[in-house]
């Protein structure tokens, strides 16, 4: 690969509450923050009808646009992603056969494993390596469908701030990404967990092997419901009161056992992938996302596991330029990053 010439790459992930937006810069050693934003997605209000989500999420990010100025244009290389419901993962193991058969034999295996009709998405498919020999060789990956409606919407979300979406991409993936990108291969046995508003992904990298990924339906929006009610509060003001990450000692407390469901969660799926994997302990647990910031719902995450869990701020380790612009921003919320940052580590292979 020539980094003669280094190409920033931005990454830009569309969440439940914020638009977040990382721009990369490729090189030999790795990669350097060159700019990075986030804008907050408004309510609805009371005009739903005609003030939409994907209208509420273009005006968010030309503001992260905006905000930008002249580090970003038209000519960036932009990657986007999805994540669940609208995109579904599995992994196979199949005879090797030419492309067009397994093609064929992978849409076939997607209608009887995927929650939505493969004929309303795009399936796309990597192959992680063989078994077996000669006649016995078997290919063995994973492949992800998803929703062409959900595709065509994010990339016209894109489009219409302004910007050219080349890639689009996939929320697990990013984090995986990001974290390959930071971490150099080692005998370490980590997860990532980002826990966001609306989607909570557990990822487990493996050496040699396809990568543990699971999206549960634990999130923060359970905590907002329980928060709203305890406090006698809307959901918007607990929203707000829980990304404030500013807590009394009452919020404290609703937070930490409104927390248990997702926590429960998160454990539960960790220790199945290491009984279905033969490990017996998992050594660091690293936190990204929204929540990431909640030291209630680190604690509580902490004390269910042996392992070191921490909130997990990449650019920690990426190297932020002093003329960065949003360098606070990754300074201090870094960790809510991780998947813009992944989807910017695509090399230039990808784009």
């Amino acid at each position: 690969m020539l980094w003669s010439n280094p190409k920033n790459i931005t990454g830009i992930d569309v969440g439940a509450e914020a638009v977040r937006l990382v721009q990369l810069q490729q090189h030999h050693h790795g990669y350097d923050a060159t700019a990075a934003a986030e804008a907050a997605i408004p309510p609805a209000g009371d005009d739903e009808e005609t003030n939409t989500l994907k209208e509420r999420c273009v005006d968010s990010l030309r503001r992260c646009v905006s905000s930008l100025g002249f580090h970003i244009s038209r000519k960036s290389w932009c990657i986007g992603g999805l994540g669940w419901p609208h995109v579904s993962m599995a992994d196979f193991e199949m005879p090797e056969m030419p492309k067009a058969l397994l093609e064929e034999s992978l849409i076939s295996e997607a209608e009887h494993t995927c929650p939505f009709a493969i004929k309303d998405a795009v399936l796309d498919y990597q192959i992680t390596g063989t078994t077996g020999s000669g006649a016995a060789r078997r290919f063995r990956g994973f492949y992800i469908a998803a929703l062409n409606d959900a595709v065509e919407e994010r990339y016209a979300i894109v489009k219409n701030s302004g910007l050219d979406c080349i890639i689009m991409d996939v929320d697990w993936l990013g984090l995986l990404n990001c974290y390959r990108g930071v971490f150099d291969s080692d005998q370490t046995q980590r997860a990532v967990v980002e826990l966001g508003m609306n989607r909570t992904v557990v990822v487990v990298p493996q050496e040699k092997k396809m990568p543990f990924a699971r999206n549960l339906t634990s999130s923060g929006s359970n905590i907002v419901t329980i928060i709203a009610r305890e406090k006698d509060i809307s959901g918007q003001q607990a929203k707000e009161l829980l990304l404030s990450r500013e807590y009394d000692s009452t919020l404290k407390s609703i937070i930490s056992k409104s927390s248990l469901r997702l926590v429960r969660d998160v454990s539960q799926t960790l220790r199945y992938f290491m009984v279905e994997n033969s490990i017996s302990s998992i050594d660091e647990v690293l936190v990204t996302g929204d929540l990431s910031g909640s030291p209630e719902i680190i604690d509580a995450l902490d004390n269910e596991f042996d392992a070191d869990v921490r909130c997990w701020n990449p650019f920690e380790t990426i190297k932020v330029k002093s003329k960065c612009t949003g360098a606070k921003l990754l300074e201090e919320n870094g960790s809510a990053f991780a998947v813009a940052a992944g989807y910017a580590m695509r090399s230039a292979y990808d784009v």
